[in-house]
């Protein structure tokens, strides 16, 4: 669940809107538009990533995500 907290904190602050809206019984219930839409000028493997991230299925989801980023 914290891998889809902030997938979803991350995608509201690049896109500046909520991908289900503001109806919290639609959350994890039905497709979102990828940030990719929102944001053309963000590269493709953030907002991949961040897409990655609020996959509904728990195993979907990156599970580790020093493995993406490396040291920061």
């Amino acid at each position: 669940s914290d891998i889809y907290s902030l997938g979803l904190t991350l995608y509201v602050l690049a896109a500046g809107q909520h991908p289900f809206g503001f109806d919290q019984a639609r959350i994890g219930r039905v497709p979102f538009a990828s940030l990719a839409t929102h944001r053309t000028d963000l590269p493709a493997a953030f907002c991949a990533l961040v897409d990655s991230m609020l996959n509904p299925i728990p195993h979907l989801r990156p599970d580790h995500l020093s493995q993406r980023f490396g040291h920061l």
